[in-house]
């Protein structure tokens, strides 16, 4: 798999590359490599093409209140509060119910091995009696986690984040393909803040049985350039977008946020990652650890150059984990997990998604012309004064910054674990150790 650790120089001449093919590909017809912008949602009418951050034309969906307001359905923590009677006061309000219509059943079926770290998902089933057409028989549910050492304020900022996106704007109105939200409710504070966390509750459209994994990585050149475009058409629709006006006043700014105390945190992770690199993984970042020197000295330069404009709204986690494709889809694919969308440079999302995504030498035989489709389909849609060399500087700055997403996960989730022998660095690892260390 391609690694966070690859910085070599990129080749930029010549734009084109040979078709790739490979005996793991996945056979489907080729997708529809179109943008939001020119696909009809619902009962929305289309918009330009031009998708040069414009946000006074955003439409609030029907019913609109903002996260953090309370709905007319009462708030449930957990799964548990997923009852017939409560899905059908939601699919009452949300239009999915015939007079006297309610929902019968109800299968909630916890994915994985229930409440993580970041919160709890669940697949549920109903059946439903006198609904519409349209009423979803099977969703996601999604809930912050209760029992957790996050602070509340981290829980606000990310939970928060994918509760504005799937809540406040129309998914044709955003430049991404997204699951569809039936409900999205919150508790942001409460009388006693210190003792209780923020409280979300989101339900939304269930996406289909992914053809990749990050770990697996995908070789199909198609669904490689319908990502890319589809990239690039949500960049430029939020291009020198700010956080100063609606509907981005709740997005994180990492380069402005409290004075720019992030850039702090990147050199933070950078002192504490090279010796967790070492400790976690040995020889495997040798060529990383060698080139400390000239790192060190350049970081405080790189911390400066990675924020500066122009910026658009970032994704924050493109990985394959969280893409799906699909021809039903208006353009092909969707996508979920908008806990980290953020403003930042175009190359952060680029970056995160080349390099962690694809096997190193496929994504060398195919990066010159997916970049130069990335750019086309930039000015495609109205971004101007950005060329191709700014594209290709902007991809390889961030390729660094996902280096350091990497040493900060090593520091903080793996070192401790490695120094003292346990877990999956222990001697003898459970299976489920021996199968993340695979990862």
């Amino acid at each position: 798999m391609a690694t966070e650790a690859e910085l070599e120089t990129v080749d930029t001449e010549g734009q084109s590359a040979p078709a790739v093919t490979s005996q793991k590909s996945v056979t489907v017809s080729d997708p529809a490599v179109v943008a939001l912008s020119e696909v009809k949602l619902s009962s929305q009418k289309t918009t330009n093409k031009s998708y040069k951050s414009d946000c006074s034309n955003i439409t609030r969906p029907e019913g609109y209140l903002p996260v953090g307001q309370r709905p007319s359905v009462p708030l449930v923590q957990s799964t548990i509060g997923i009852t017939s009677e409560w899905l059908t006061e939601v699919y009452t309000m949300r239009g999915f119910l015939k007079e006297g219509g309610k929902v019968t059943s109800c299968n909630v079926k916890p994915l994985g091995e229930g409440e993580g770290v970041m919160g709890l998902l669940a697949i549920c089933t109903v059946e439903l009696e006198n609904a519409e057409a349209h009423a979803p028989l099977q969703f996601v549910a999604k809930f912050s986690p209760c029992k957790t050492s996050m602070p509340g304020f981290m829980l606000r900022s990310i939970f928060g984040a994918e509760a504005h996106w799937y809540n406040d704007m129309e998914e044709l109105d955003q430049g991404l393909g997204r699951p569809a939200a039936f409900f999205i409710g919150a508790k942001l504070f409460h009388k006693r803040f210190w003792k209780r966390k923020p409280v979300f509750c989101m339900l939304v459209e269930m996406m289909p049985k992914p053809l990749y994994s990050r770990t697996s990585g995908c070789d199909n050149l198609q669904h490689l350039r319908l990502v890319m475009t589809s990239l690039a058409s949500f960049h430029a629709r939020w291009w020198k977008a700010s956080k100063k006006e609606e509907p981005l006043t709740w997005v994180s700014a990492p380069g402005t946020d409290h004075m720019g105390l992030f850039k702090n945190a990147l050199i933070f992770s950078v002192n504490k990652g090279f010796p967790a690199l070492e400790r976690c993984w040995g020889d495997t970042y040798k060529p990383v650890l060698a080139m400390k020197p000239v790192i060190m000295q350049k970081l405080k330069w790189f911390v400066r150059e990675v924020y500066k404009p122009p910026l658009t709204l970032c994704h924050g986690d493109v990985h394959l984990d969280n893409i799906f494709f699909d021809e039903s889809f208006p353009t092909g694919m969707k996508m979920i997990d908008f806990g980290n969308i953020c403003i930042a440079q175009a190359g952060f999302d680029v970056a995160y998604f080349l390099a962690q995504n694809i096997e190193p030498e496929l994504r060398r035989t195919c990066e010159a012309e997916l970049m130069l489709l990335y750019h086309e389909r930039l000015v495609r849609d109205g971004v101007e004064g950005y060329s191709l060399d700014d594209c290709w500087r902007s991809y390889r700055l961030n390729l660094f910054r996902v280096l350091i997403n990497v040493m900060f996960v090593s520091y903080d989730q793996f070192a401790a674990d490695a120094k003292r022998k346990r877990g999956m660095f222990a001697e003898t690892p459970t299976k489920e150790d021996e199968k993340v260390r695979a990862t």
